[in-house]
């Protein structure tokens, strides 16, 4: 059963992430739907152009009422294509607010950080296309 960080951390690295992402929004306190419609606007736009399927988890954390998303994700197309083919910074720009596209040095390090946003703030948390998430599985 998962019952702490480092189970948490453990699980999250069943998985070769390929970015790390965060991204902000302007203001306090936004609609929820906004700040979903302003996620997966984003995603589909990377999917679409680059031809390549997408897949992530992704934590909403609050800090002093301001939101945030971090997600932890992975990309693949059909001639073997990954995000680690593709410039983040294009897609940092492409962000309506302040956004930080890592490649995760540490697996280790990426899914603690992860994780202890999870369980620090309390959190909501969710996944982005669970068939490559199974697909991609170590």
């Amino acid at each position: 059963m998962i019952n702490n960080i480092q189970d948490y951390s453990n699980y999250y690295q069943k998985w070769n992430w390929e970015w790390f992402a965060t991204l902000t929004f302007n203001y306090d306190n936004p609609n929820p739907q906004s700040i979903k419609k302003l996620r997966l606007d984003w995603t589909r736009k990377l999917c679409t152009l680059e031809n390549i399927q997408v897949a992530y988890f992704y934590v909403e954390t609050y800090i002093q009422q301001h939101p945030h998303l971090h997600l932890l994700m992975i990309g693949r197309d059909n001639d073997n294509k990954t995000l680690l083919d593709i410039n983040p910074t294009e897609y940092e720009l492409m962000w309506p607010y302040l956004a930080k596209i890592e490649i995760p040095r540490s697996e280790t390090a990426v899914t603690n950080y992860f994780t202890r946003n999870l369980l620090t703030y309390n959190a909501e948390w969710d996944i982005y296309n669970n068939y490559l998430l199974k697909k991609t599985m170590n």
